[in-house]
């Protein structure tokens, strides 16, 4: 009886865990494909920004013919190279206000 009693209490542990497993494999899942989701946006804002920077370049190395040919003095701002200083950020820092139960699902 007691054998059959502990066999019980066992199997229900193992469903319980079970489920605990599935919730968590679920979790884990979720957290990746948000990772892929934010992975590919922060590729796609790369490329834009080195597509950007291009852009500006083109135009300042332009304003800077404009001047030279004109006479007159631009104030062309030198253009940061985040590439070469990663630990300058391009933009400010903008506080992220998170919730409590901002990962629950």
């Amino acid at each position: 009886m007691r054998k059959q009693q502990h066999l019980d209490e066992l199997t229900l542990q193992v469903a319980q865990l079970q489920e605990e497993n599935k919730k968590v494999r679920q979790m884990i899942d979720g957290a990746s494909d948000l990772y892929i989701n934010f992975a590919s946006e922060n590729n796609v804002l790369r490329a834009q920004v080195a597509e950007l920077t291009d852009r500006l370049r083109s135009l300042n190395s332009v304003l800077q013919i404009a001047s030279e040919v004109s006479g007159f003095a631009f104030d062309i701002p030198d253009i940061p190279d985040n590439l070469l200083e990663p630990w300058q950020l391009p933009c400010p820092i903008q506080p992220i206000a998170a919730s409590a139960d901002m990962f629950q699902y």
